[in-house]
């Protein structure tokens, strides 16, 4: 009978397994949320974003819309769908002959018809230049027009008041999936957003006052063109909160006693070029066809630039960036103290691997040997989370999306994007982190490694310490012998005090703008008219005009307020305004702040619904941070534009105007809606992304500190024969990690803030509107205490750890 002998080496894994159970225990449990919530974060993401892409066929999402002054006739419907431009010079034309055939004698009319056509040249040279006439690359781009009309209204339930929009029931264009209940059938019925719904706490069957009428809520719906809740384009966050969207009969809409917005939706039937290009030329042939139809552009949204229909998709997809970025960061971090841990290992047993190299076992055996724990922690790690991130994990990650955004019905779908992120890459970046340190340090002679002589390795010379106590030189010499375990230790700290940077100064950011909101505010009420010739009988209102205009950059652009004021307004408080010169301007802090625009330079801003270009010279910067705005005098400003709004600033509110008069308001309420639509959306979250962060650090710091003082076993045991005392050995051994890890929280809590803040800056950049990122002194105290407290904890199993290191390890055989 042939004995087969049992490989030595497995017999040592199964006992390192039982002797450290409790470090892999709990490498393991952390890996396991990790990779489960970032599984998670991936196979949601990848499901609900299949089912958006589908919905936008199964629900036939627009490719835009416009919205016009006055309703559009079937006529100029038809013209708009050709993809054409109109023929402007002949408009003019006929405008200027008819206008003399009426009021012209007939004997003078020639002369008449010559003059005419001089301006009409000038008139059409003029918009060659505004409507970009002679682009040579515009390509006719045919579309289907759908009538797309909405109201607005006020909402109420409960003493709570919103803002709703409402449209008919949409059966050929922007289709709503149905979540609860069904789409109105009755005239005092309404079907509302699902996700206003949740956040007001309106169910089914529930009565709302819309406007002066009662609606029984049919139902709630996602609406395809509305994933999220943003009133404006421009608005720097959706608003769950306040404003909702309704369905309602033919026969309730038309009862509703509000403004109609002639809003059109538009498909294109056969598109042209990029979605950019076609976009540009449909708007190109869209502004010739209503200014010869008598008609005016007020709005036009291509979907791909609609924040309601791609700010989720755009959202999920940062999401999926930064937790894939984090789970690399962690598992290079948890690589590295595999990697230390074993390099300590390798250095305590070195006289027992010298003894297994003299008796044939290969460098290639013993690499496999120290590598296989590693892997299967991490194997195992990948197996269990990407089992909760499928199930438990999921659900979670599924009620976070769905308490921000207005989703449709998803079914979960195998993710092998999910599979190679969370299971492939994790288990190579084990393996090359870990294989190339193993590698490097088996290079040593099985000579080597009998007589412990593993210095080589590592330095060539020790650093003399002549100066300070012995106690001094002991713990300056603890230190030195793990600088490799303290700079992975400073790693791991900068990286968990960055996220509770991003845990504590978003709700810190949200307080501060809610308390702050009035020096948000040009005044208590802004609002915008319809018709430049209404009046006011407020005495603290104060006239100004405004226009929107679009400042590009090369991959972004957006909406800029250009305000006109009074050269003595009480509401822009600048001896500036009177001062300054043609094509000079103000700016707010806020553009100062986003793009770094200085006093001196020279921005351009766009028309947004024609090709015009303005270059101003900026003369100084406004102390306003409410929104991208440009400030001039009342007279420049109309010396400059054609065409605008205007509006007063008051105190109080005005009353007295129709409201039917009144374009927009802006009050406290709209200003502050951001940060408590964040607030709602992400505050309980933050919450419990601070606990998971202490987490985070209580187990860097458990694991790195055992390895310091594993590390250090035999000398303390040698100071435990020498009569020093544990509170002694805990000065030598745990005075110097505290130090370093004081430092590295007070060093990565400024480091934190300012690549936050860098961070944050670059994140706005590619959003509408701006608010600074802000880490109160409070923020940054309590990011302290909460690695502190962790710390504390970690120190008192540490003593008790050195308690546990009995006197005799120093004359143990390692063998």
């Amino acid at each position: 009978m042939v004995m087969v002998m049992r490989n030595p080496l497995q017999k040592r894994i199964v006992r390192e397994l039982r002797t450290e159970w409790k470090k892999y225990l709990v490498v393991s449990v952390f890996m396991i949320l990790t990779i489960g919530f970032v599984s998670a974060i991936y196979v949601t993401n990848g499901s609900i974003l299949a089912t958006a892409k589908n919905s936008q066929s199964i629900y036939h999402l627009e490719d835009g819309h416009f919205e016009l002054k006055k309703k559009a006739s079937a006529v100029l419907q038809k013209k708009i769908a050709s993809g054409e431009k109109a023929d402007i010079k002949a408009y003019y034309q006929k405008q200027a002959y008819k206008k003399i055939d009426a009021t012209i004698p007939e004997a003078d009319r020639q002369a008449a018809y010559k003059q005419a056509e001089q301006e009409i040249d000038s008139e059409y040279q003029k918009a060659i230049d505004e409507y970009d006439l002679n682009d040579s690359a515009f390509m006719s781009q045919k579309v289907k027009i759908y009538p797309n009309f909405f109201k607005e209204t006020t909402e109420k339930i409960n003493h709570k008041s919103s803002t709703i929009r409402i449209y008919t029931i949409r059966k050929s264009i922007n289709r709503a999936c149905v979540m609860e209940g069904s789409l109105p059938k009755k005239n005092n019925e309404i079907a509302i957003d699902r996700m206003h719904a949740d956040n007001a706490g309106i169910k089914v069957g529930d009565t709302l006052k819309i406007g002066h009428q009662t609606f029984i809520v049919s139902g709630l719906v996602a609406n395809v063109d509305y994933t999220a809740l943003f009133q404006k384009n421009s608005d720097v966050m959706f608003d769950a909160l306040t404003f909702d969207v309704g369905l309602v009969t033919n026969r309730a809409f038309a009862s509703i006693d509000t403004t109609i917005h002639y809003n059109y939706a538009y498909k294109f039937t056969n598109q042209k070029g990029s979605n950019s290009k076609a976009a540009y030329d449909f708007l190109a042939a869209l502004i010739t066809q209503t200014e010869t139809n008598n008609n005016k552009i007020e709005d036009f949204l291509p979907a791909y630039i609609n924040q309601a229909i791609q700010f989720t998709q755009e959202d999920m997809g940062s999401d999926r960036a930064m937790c894939g970025m984090i789970l690399y960061i962690l598992i290079v971090v948890m690589a590295f103290i595999f990697a230390i841990t074993i390099s300590s290992t390798i250095t305590k047993e070195a006289s027992v691997i010298g003894t297994l190299r003299s008796l044939g076992y290969t460098k290639k055996e013993l690499w496999n040997h120290f590598m296989i724990m590693p892997m299967l922690v991490m194997l195992f790690a990948c197996c269990i989370g990407n089992l909760l991130g499928y199930t438990i994990l999921k659900n979670v990650v599924v009620q976070l999306y769905y308490n921000s955004y207005s989703l449709p019905t998803y079914h979960t779908l195998f993710s092998w994007d999910a599979f190679i992120q969370t299971t492939a890459v994790p288990l190579c970046l084990m393996l090359v982190i870990d294989g190339c340190m193993i590698h490097k340090k088996l290079q040593l002679s099985p000579l080597s490694f009998l007589r412990n002589d593993l210095s080589k390795a590592k330095q060539p010379h020790t650093i003399p310490l002549r100066h300070g106590s012995f106690m001094h030189r002991i713990r300056a010499r603890v230190f030195l012998q793990n600088i490799p375990a303290y700079l992975i230790l400073f790693i791991g700290i900068f990286f968990v005090m960055l996220m509770l940077s991003i845990a504590i100064g978003l709700p810190d950011t949200l307080s501060y703008y809610q308390n702050n909101v009035s020096s948000l505010m040009l005044a208590k009420n802004e609002t915008i008219l319809n018709d430049e010739n209404i009046q006011t009988h407020v005495a603290s209102a104060e006239s100004f005009f405004q226009k929107t205009l679009e400042y590009k950059t090369d991959s972004f652009r957006e909406d800029v307020s250009v305000f006109g004021v009074q050269p003595n307004s009480s509401y822009v408080k600048s001896k500036q305004i009177k001062q300054l010169k043609r094509h000079q301007i103000l700016i707010s802090q806020s553009i100062h702040d986003k793009y770094d625009v200085q006093v001196g330079d020279t921005i351009t801003l766009h028309g947004k619904y024609d090709s015009s270009t303005y270059k101003l010279k900026v003369a100084g910067i406004y102390n306003y941070s409410g929104s991208l705005a440009i400030f001039m005098s009342n007279t420049q400003f109309r010396s400059m534009f054609d065409e605008y709004a205007k509006g007063w600033f008051s105190n109080k509110k005005i009353n007295e105007i129709d409201r039917d008069s009144i374009a927009t308001t802006i009050t406290k309420k709209d200003v502050i809606k951001v940060a408590k639509q964040l607030d709602h959306s992400m505050g309980s979250f933050m919450k419990y992304f601070q606990y998971l962060c202490t987490g985070c650090a209580v187990i860097l710091l458990y694991l790195l500190t055992k390895l310091i003082i594993e590390r250090n076993e035999k000398a303390i045991s040698m100071t435990k024969i020498l009569g020093y005392t544990t509170k002694e050995i805990v000065k030598i051994y745990i005075v110097p990690t505290t130090i370093v890890v004081f430092l590295s929280v007070l060093v990565s809590t400024f480091m934190s803030e300012w690549l936050m803040i860098w961070i944050w800056k670059a994140m706005m950049q590619r959003m509408d509107g701006w608010f600074a990122f802000v880490l109160s002194t409070y923020g940054k105290i309590y990011m302290i205490l909460l690695v502190f407290v962790g710390y504390l904890f970690v120190m008192m199993l540490d003593i008790q750890r050195i308690r546990k290191i009995p006197m005799d390890s120093v004359l143990k055989n390692n063998s």
